[in-house]
């Protein structure tokens, strides 16, 4: 029954981070100007780039504490919705029209992805 507390407590805090870095990844893109952070700038790409990442490694968490709480086993599908959920996350944010924050995107997501599998 402990175990079964620390996955909910576990999903709900990786809910709360997903929602809170695609909250100020979208704040950044829409009003960074404001705070002398141009869309354009190699600075805002990098941490655009970087919240990316983590926003990823937290959506491997949630989803697998998802399906641990089901009592199944991540396998080929749970990564591929992982992805998915990923990449329309990209699409919201326009980030596929930037090709150097798209590809710096790809390549965080990449790092998490790998220091997920290796983590674990």
């Amino acid at each position: 029954m402990e175990e079964r507390e620390q996955i909910l407590r576990t999903l709900v805090l990786s809910l709360t981070i997903v929602v809170s870095l695609s909250i100020v990844t979208f704040s950044i893109l829409t009003w960074g100007s404001s705070i002398s952070l141009a869309k354009d700038s190699m600075i805002t790409k990098l941490v655009i780039s970087i919240l990316t990442g983590f926003h990823f490694l937290f959506v491997i968490i949630f989803i697998g504490n998802l399906i641990e709480l089901l009592n199944r086993k991540p396998g080929v599908v749970s990564m591929l919705f992982m992805f998915i959920i990923e990449f329309i996350y990209l699409y919201l944010l326009n980030i596929n029209r930037d090709f150097t924050m798209f590809s710096g995107s790809i390549a965080a997501i990449l790092l998490a992805f790998v220091y997920a599998i290796v983590s674990s």
